[in-house]
Order: structure tokens, then sequence, then C-alpha cells
């Protein structure tokens, strides 16, 4: 991963209902749908399950989702992944798109890796709003208070066009004091297990975060109500543990379940950990 997020998402068992009664086309071919995510809300569930309400937290996506429908392709295509290379091959891209009777158009997009769905609600004929479903890795991702525009296709559209969301355009020396540097670490660690990969990959999602709030306690809630500090401690990772503790992270917060900072603690280096958090509270 790299300081972008990738979007990838897929049909969950409901979506919002719609506002307006406008019908969707019945088909996207000759167009290009454009998903604005610049000022959205995100949660994470378990695997197609519901987000806990009180986890919405909002994000933003400088570069739009943008997906090309040509004439000669109608409702389906199947396209690169746009991050794929020769370096990291990643799996062809399936897309496709449907309407209901109710106002709303659906795009699905999926490979081997993930499923994603983008539920269009229609205020007009040719925009409106969107949620958006991500699943892979074994978690869903929800998006909500996206907007969306159908126009007609041009030539230097490409086929698919990932959202990311790039490091917030602030001072540098305002930005992380050190932040930059561990996420950079995390999105090069060669991880030895699933979990750790998943750790890592949740990390990639959480740090940028607290980048670009600058949450004052570092406290920013991840799948199942977990932190920052529960996946440094859990990686068995000194130096992030020791940044999260320097800039004033909750050493007593707790997951959904009352696990506990101390409880993830593991690895190679949990002595040392240990000793960070005891000689932090002996502080306070």
């Amino acid at each position: 991963m790299k300081t972008t997020l990738s979007i990838t998402a897929f049909l969950a068992c409901s979506a919002p209902l719609a506002s307006a009664a406008v019908q969707p086309p019945a088909s996207a071919a000759g167009k290009t749908v454009v998903v604005l995510m610049n000022n959205v809300e995100m949660a994470t569930s378990e695997l197609y399950g519901e987000p806990d309400a009180r986890h919405w937290y909002e994000f933003r996506f400088d570069v739009p989702l943008l997906l090309r429908f040509t004439a000669a392709g109608g409702n389906s295509y199947t396209a690169p992944h746009p991050d794929s290379s020769a370096e990291t091959p990643y799996p062809d891209i399936t897309v496709s798109y449907s309407a209901s009777t109710g106002g709303k158009g659906y795009i699905k997009l999926e490979n081997k890796n993930f499923q994603a769905l983008v539920v269009l609600s229609f205020n007009d004929p040719t925009s409106g709003s969107a949620y958006i479903y991500w699943h892979e890795d074994g978690e869903s991702r929800h998006m909500r208070n996206a907007t969306f525009m159908l126009r007609d296709e041009r030539p230097n559209d490409p086929a698919i066009q990932l959202p990311s969301a790039p490091l917030p355009d602030v001072e540098p020396e305002l930005l992380d004091d050190g932040l930059s540097d561990i996420l950079a670490e995390i999105e090069s660690r060669q991880c030895r297990t699933e979990s750790e990969r998943l750790y890592c990959k949740r990390l990639c999602f959480i740090l940028p975060e607290i980048m670009a709030q600058r949450n004052p306690d570092y406290t920013t809630r991840e799948l199942k109500g977990n932190t920052a500090l529960h996946y440094a401690c859990s990686l068995s990772y000194v130096r992030l543990v020791q940044w999260l503790v320097d800039h004033g992270a909750d050493l007593e917060i707790v997951t959904d379940k009352n696990v506990t900072v101390d409880d993830c603690i593991s690895g190679p280096h949990a002595a040392t950990i240990r000793g960070i958090l005891r000689e932090a509270r002996s502080r306070k």
C-alpha cells in the first residue's frame, strides 16, 4: 500500500433507501460515472455486516472513482487494475451496471481479491448521491455522503480510476512529527502471517486518519473499536508505540469487547513495550 488508499468494495445485504423517484437509465453504455468522495463518512464492520453507529468518521478522497462504460461494451466490461504493474500484479477488475425501478443504479466491481458495490440514488437523470460498500480482507467498509455524476464518455477517460486519499496538504513540520516515516515502514514491511498483514493494512488506514485529523488523543477507531495503539502492541512495534505514547495516546482505551492495550502486547519486544507503558503511566 502506498500513501494513497485504493477503494475496493461489493454487494451488501441492503442499501440506503432512495430519497427521490427519479428513475436511473437502463443502460450506462457510452457514459462515464464519476463518484466524488471528498466529503464522505466512513465506518468499518465485520465482513458484510452493519457498521457500529459510534464509529463513523469523516474522510476525504481527493481523487474520485471513475468508471467508463463504452458504447460498444454496454453495461459490463473487464479492465486491468489501475495499480497493477510487473512488480506488483493485480487481477483484472470486472465492472457491471444495472438499474432498478426504485430510483437506484448499481455498479459492481470485483476480482478475486475484492468485491464492491456502488449504490447510485438519482436526484435527477445525471446526478445524485452514492453509498459505497467495500469488502476486502475479511472486513467491510461503508462510505456514505458521496455524490456522483453521469456524463458522456471522453476519449481520455480511463477504464477504471480508483479513489485515493493523499496525505493532508499542510505544512510538513506540522503534519505528523515523524509518523509518515513510520507509515512508510509499515507499507514496506514484510509480513510473516495473515494476522500481521491485516494489522499492517489497518494501520495504513488509521495513521493517515490521525494525520488528517490531528486527533488530540490518537484514538481513531477501526474494526471492533481497535486503535492504532492496539495494533502497534499486537505487532510488537516499539517505534509506533513510543510515538503514540509520546503524543498522548489514551493508554486505558478498550475495544468494543473490552480488550485493553495491555491485552494486545505480544511478540519479541513485549517487555520493552510494557516498560514504555509502565513509564508513561507513572508520569500521570
